[in-house]
This record gives structure tokens, C-alpha cells and sequence, in this order.
């Protein structure tokens, strides 16, 4: 369904859309909260770890979506740090968090508030669940 809504943008690992973002193109703006919510059943029907790294990537980059033109912050810019907080907040692991999106992204102009955004979304998340999604999958 979250698919239909998005003209199948929200399906897989939505990386053009990730890449879209992150350039500053406008999508769709409800695409984060759709790949929000479209993406809990990927990875974990299969109890494997490895097909919730990428869509968690996109989901990240996509939530600022919801924002977009409204904060005066660059989308692109908002993205990397959103992709980082979210990451660190299903690892919980904040430090690899923001080491993989700061490598990846080859944007290291924005490296502390990106820290910053990874710290807090990764202890805020540890308030509601105590563990990380692969520690929670390994059990």
C-alpha cells in the first residue's frame, strides 16, 4: 500500500529516492513516513540482518521530507543528519552511525551535528527499546 501511495518509490530500498533527497530534489513528501512504515516487514520477515541496512538509509534520508522548505535548512543537508539519527537509533550504535553516513555521503563539512544527531536519536531510542535491531534478530 505505502508503494501504491508513493507511485512505487517506497518500494525496495528506495535508493534513487535517498540519492534524490540527499542532492536537494523535492519527492514525494510524505515518502519517509511511507518507507516508515512500508519498511518494518522487509528485513525482519527473514530474520537477517542484511536487508535493513539500505531501507533504513532511505527512510532516514526521507523524513526530512516532511519538513522540506519549512526549516530554512538545506533538505540534503537535514537528510545526512536524519540518516545518521535514525541509524544510530535502530543500531544503536551512534559512533558506526555516523562514521558510515559521513563516509558515505563524503560530507564531512557536516560531521558534528551529524554526531550530535546520531548521540541523541540513539539514546532517546534506547529509552523505548534496550537493544539494537541485530542484537534483538541474533536471539
Amino acid at each position: 500500500m505505502c508503494s501504491v501511495l508513493t507511485s512505487g518509490a517506497a518500494f525496495g530500498v528506495s535508493v534513487e529516492q535517498a540519492k534524490a533527497i540527499l542532492e536537494g530534489e523535492e519527492v514525494i513528501s510524505l515518502f519517509g513516513l511511507l518507507k516508515l512504515i512500508g519498511t518494518p516487514g522487509y528485513g525482519h520477515q527473514r530474520h537477517s540482518g542484511g536487508s535493513i541496512f539500505s531501507p533504513s538509509m532511505s527512510v532516514g534520508a526521507g523524513l526530512p521530507t516532511l519538513l522540506q522548505g519549512r526549516l530554512g535548512i538545506a533538505i540534503g543537508a537535514l537528510a545526512i543528519m536524519c540518516m545518521a539519527a535514525y541509524l544510530a537509533a535502530l543500531l544503536q550504535t551512534p559512533i558506526t552511525a555516523f562514521v558510515i553516513v559521513t563516509e558515505m555521503t563524503g560530507n564531512h563539512v557536516l560531521i558534528f551535528p551529524v554526531m550530535i544527531y546520531a548521540v541523541i536519536a540513539s539514546f532517546v531510542f534506547k529509552a523505548v527499546c534496550k537493544k539494537g535491531i541485530y542484537h534483538v534478530l541474533a536471539h
